[in-house]
């Protein structure tokens, strides 16, 4: 279990990473249309979600299968984190809009990780 406590702490940081720069590079093709048509941009923001997922899979099998007991508060960012993925992709359309609403929905996952990330270090 000490392989998935690491692999679980060293994949927020790579989550926060990734989900920031997927946002960013959402609110610029929200700006510049030519990003529009590029599919790297698209899967970018799936690959960033997938991480979410695999962070809150690892963050349940450690709840459930150790005795760790992280702060609440940790737990709850996880939770909203995964229930934004699902609303981020329950907003699939093809129109201007989603370039933003899923910019601003990388962003915010990227500041739930951090928030995360700082409840369980201080």
């Amino acid at each position: 279990m000490d392989f998935l406590f690491k692999f679980h702490k060293e994949l927020a940081y790579t989550l926060l990473i990734v989900n920031l720069l997927s946002g960013i590079l959402l609110l610029v093709a929200w700006k510049k249309t030519g990003l529009r048509d590029k599919k790297w941009v698209k899967i970018t923001s799936y690959i960033a979600h997938g991480l979410v997922a695999i962070q809150v899979l690892t963050g349940m099998w450690l709840l459930l299968g150790t005795d760790r007991n992280p702060p609440a508060e940790h737990v709850m960012y996880g939770v909203i984190a995964f229930t934004v993925v699902g609303m981020l992709h329950s907003y699939r359309s093809e129109n201007s809009k989603m370039y933003m609403v899923w910019g601003f929905g990388g962003v915010l996952l990227a500041v739930l990780a951090f928030r995360a990330i700082m409840v369980v270090s201080s």
